[in-house]
């Protein structure tokens, strides 16, 4: 027997998170049927019309076994246009959807497994009918192994670093495809200055000599601009199409005088009036310069400054608490766990109560320290256990349990209709 899987991702969406999650799933899958000795095939699809041809050869073919697996927005709106044909009694073929949160109007579709991290918000009505939920611990994520770059020689003195990764705008629970702001949490310019201020709480601003400030994608991405039926419309930077800006921030950010979008300009301002002439600053933007040809460069220092966190035991490591997917990786990865002591999440109010739950449940649990940086609450660091000893969280061992008890099922299910039939 062969098992097909099929991952569903649209060209424009393969340099971002949903890569990760697919991959994940799928790698647990492809584990799963290994230790049993069953080949499997690995499909990708980017386009719905090719998409649609697999299904329905696929439905034709009662001999082989084929799980569909589809993440985020753009996998339920491609579930929802092959709907017409996904048969959702099908014995061989398998619809998955995985994400961080429920988009809206899953609940209507012909999916048979949804999983789901612990922190989401659901209701039994926003699910899809007739669909089996698999809670995990985090987001689907591969642990993170050590760097070919990581130094292990001790003798060399490192200087007192902060690592500073600051966070941005995220989508609300339940979000639809427009940009109002009710499907859409900001954050506030003055969330750096909450930051700096809790850490004035410890010693850590006292030693470093160093801070390295990196934005990401959605730092800064947000602005405000009309009230329309009260509602505030948002506009989103689109750092392709640099005309549209009505800032230039995105454009040429590595001139720093003219271009800094107002988070990471707050995070500057913050650090300089700690009037610290010894205290070096720099900030690495997510998105940098044109190239030689004039094409934008979309390149984050997210990897290089993790392999400088993992290089110098006396740098501290800022990780924001309203990225799931970097959590996720930090406390699925032994390397991070073992540096736990001076990483922290940084609370902030682009995080929903859940998420906010999640991390803080985490924190109480050993994995990391917390930073509170939101606006109604007191700026205050939250200390890990450091008697504790967490264990690297793993998916693919829930997922494992799933499979083996649906092949559980359907051998009982089997063995008790030969019985029927006798």
């Amino acid at each position: 027997m062969t098992v097909y899987l099929i991952t569903y991702l649209p060209q424009d969406r393969k340099n971002t998170g949903d890569v990760l999650t697919l991959n994940s799933i799928r790698s647990a899958y492809e584990s799963y049927y290994d230790s049993r000795g069953i080949e499997t095939e690995l499909v990708t699809e980017d386009h719905i019309n090719s998409l649609a041809s697999n299904y329905i050869n696929h439905s034709q073919q009662k001999e082989i076994h084929c799980k569909y697996l589809f993440t985020a927005e753009h996998g339920a709106n491609a579930i929802k246009r092959l709907s017409d044909i996904i048969q959702p009694g099908s014995r061989h073929i398998e619809v998955i959807w995985a994400g961080h949160q429920i988009v809206s109007d899953i609940n209507e579709l012909p999916i048979n497994i949804v999983y789901l991290p612990r922190f989401s918000s659901r209701t039994p009505e926003s699910l899809p009918k007739k669909s089996t939920l698999i809670t995990l611990p985090c987001v689907p994520t591969i642990p993170i192994k050590i760097p070919e770059s990581t130094d292990t020689n001790t003798s060399v003195t490192y200087p007192p670093t902060l690592i500073w990764m600051l966070g941005g705008d995220a989508r609300k629970e339940n979000a639809d495809s427009t940009n109002t702001s009710d499907n859409w949490l900001l954050l506030p310019a003055l969330h750096p200055e909450l930051v700096v201020e809790a850490l004035k709480g410890t010693r850590i601003l006292e030693v470093i000599t160093r801070v390295s400030v990196i934005n990401g994608p959605r730092t800064g991405h947000i602005q405000r601009t009309t009230d329309t039926d009260d509602k505030l419309a948002l506009s989103i930077f689109n750092p392709l199409e640099s005309q549209t800006h009505t800032t230039t921030y995105h454009d040429h950010p590595l001139d720093l005088e003219t271009n800094i979008d107002p988070v990471t300009e707050s995070a500057k301002f913050a650090l300089e009036n700690l009037r610290r002439d010894d205290l070096e600053i720099e900030i690495c933007h997510f998105w940098r310069a044109s190239d030689a040809f004039g094409k934008k460069i979309s390149h984050s220092a997210y990897e290089e400054k993790m392999v400088e966190f993992l290089n110098n035991p006396n740098s501290t490591l800022l990780l924001p608490g309203d990225s799931a997917t970097e959590i996720s990786k930090l406390i699925a990865s032994p390397i991070y766990l073992e540096q736990r002591a001076r990483i922290y999440v940084v609370l902030s109010d682009s995080m929903t109560e859940a998420l906010v739950t999640w991390a803080l449940d985490l924190c109480s649990q050993g994995y990391f320290s917390c930073i509170d940086g939101r606006i109604d609450q007191q700026p205050i660091v939250r200390p890990a256990d450091r008697s504790l000893n967490p264990v690297p969280k793993q998916i693919e061992k829930i997922i494992h349990q799933h499979l083996e008890s649906q092949e559980n099922n359907s051998t009982k299910t089997t063995s008790d209709s030969q019985k029927h039939h006798r």
